[in-house]
């Protein structure tokens, strides 16, 4: 059945309609983004099946970045709705109670409009949600759901990396969940500059004078503003898998050239040929790589896949593009590009391709690595063709 949006009709009277069925919410709060699915018997369209409802929230900036609904008992359907709008957030997801659901929607519309920014077009459809007079949820019960939307932490390195991710990206409640309930005001220095930033990469090393269960590691963790990239050297003091004592060593400006060699990676490239015709070819693509991320290019089309876990976060350096699985590369020019980081992941993306249906309309052509990211590079130059593209490089 095809997404279908209820408008309009709603008042206080007729909310008695709504029955709740079922709430679930990835478990990625401290990565910043979580993706909820409630389900509801809806009285008034019972006949087509349940109401459906999905919620994009990001902590940082956004806000509520998107809703979509969805009418109907399609399983397959709504399978597939989840892992397109969550298949790239590397989550297990957590039920939710209708009292947490609840509050939830509302949290997600007030936090969005005290951003700045705008709901989501179709709000309307789930005012029987926030307008529906439930009494809000003690300080401690918010702590609760918000702890049970995290994915347990393994390491310390988990901890000093979850706790900076969300110091930099400037959400205050997130990184208040990792403190120690001993840690004092005084000993939680900021680290962050006033304004927005994202943790590109963490170098974490133990200190020499680390004794006993509590321990003190040394930071360098690369960030990006709107404003250049900056290089925040901190300590962080850690027990029991929480943050006790944070101080700032040092903070300054990097040149884009500094940043991009300390993000470098070794690329492994894999070049087919297309016979198929380009917009057919798209098509075709976009269904088999349903849940990576698309994003458009100068010369074609960007799939990313990520991996199906944070495992990145728990690193001892820590990379944020390390979530990404593959990128796939459609070309204007008839071609399609495979990259990955490693050579497990480019040999799993060529396996992914063979049992495509489209498999008999590539040809590979050549294989690659190189000792930096090239793809990007060249899906915003002026080639459709990756080979060319090189040889305008020697």
């Amino acid at each position: 059945m095809a997404l279908q949006l209820i408008k309009g009709g709603l008042y206080p009277g007729s909310y008695g309609r709504y029955k709740f069925i079922e709430g679930k919410a990835t478990d990625t709060r401290l990565m910043g983004v979580v993706g909820v699915h409630l389900v509801w018997e809806d009285s008034a369209s019972a006949d087509q099946g349940p109401l459906h409802q999905f919620y994009y929230f990001d902590y940082e900036e956004l806000g509520l970045d998107y809703l979509r609904i969805y009418v109907g008992s399609d399983e397959r359907e709504i399978a597939d709705i989840l892992k397109e709008n969550f298949g790239g957030l590397g989550a297990s997801y957590v039920s939710l109670t209708e009292r947490e659901s609840r509050y939830i929607v509302k949290f997600f519309a007030e936090d969005t409009k005290a951003k700045g920014e705008q709901l989501p077009e179709d709000i309307d459809t789930v005012a029987f949600i926030l307008d529906d007079g439930q009494e809000e949820l003690s300080s401690e019960e918010k702590r609760e759901l918000d702890l049970k939307m995290s994915a347990p932490i393994r390491s310390d390195y988990g901890v000093i990396n979850y706790y900076l991710m969300r110091c930099f990206g400037k959400d205050p409640s997130g990184s208040e969940l990792l403190l120690s309930p001993a840690a004092k005001k005084e000993d939680i220095q900021d680290v962050t500059p006033p304004y927005h930033a994202t943790f590109l990469r963490n170098k974490i090393e133990t200190l020499p004078d680390s004794a006993g269960m509590h321990k003190s590691y040394r930071c360098e963790s690369l960030i990006e503003t709107d404003r250049g990239h900056m290089l925040v050297v901190s300590t962080v003091g850690v027990f029991r898998r929480a943050v006790t004592d944070v101080e700032l060593v040092s903070s300054f400006a990097v040149s884009v050239y500094e940043a991009s060699m300390m993000l470098s990676k070794h690329e492994f490239i894999t070049v087919y040929d297309v016979t198929a015709m380009p917009d057919d070819f798209l098509d075709m693509l976009d269904e088999f790589l349903l849940g990576c991320t698309r994003t458009g290019h100068a010369n074609g089309e960007m799939f990313m896949e990520f991996m199906p876990h944070n495992d990145h976060v728990e690193k001892k350096l820590f990379f944020l593009s390390d979530d990404i699985k593959s990128l796939y590369f459609a070309s204007d020019g008839g071609q399609l590009i495979i990259a990955a980081y490693n050579i497990e992941n480019i040999l799993a993306a060529e396996s992914r391709l063979i049992t495509s249906p489209f498999s008999n309309m590539l040809t590979p052509t050549n294989r690659y690595q190189f000792q930096s990211s090239l793809l990007y590079d060249f899906a915003d130059s002026d080639f459709d063709d990756f080979n060319d593209f090189l040889d305008s490089l020697t």
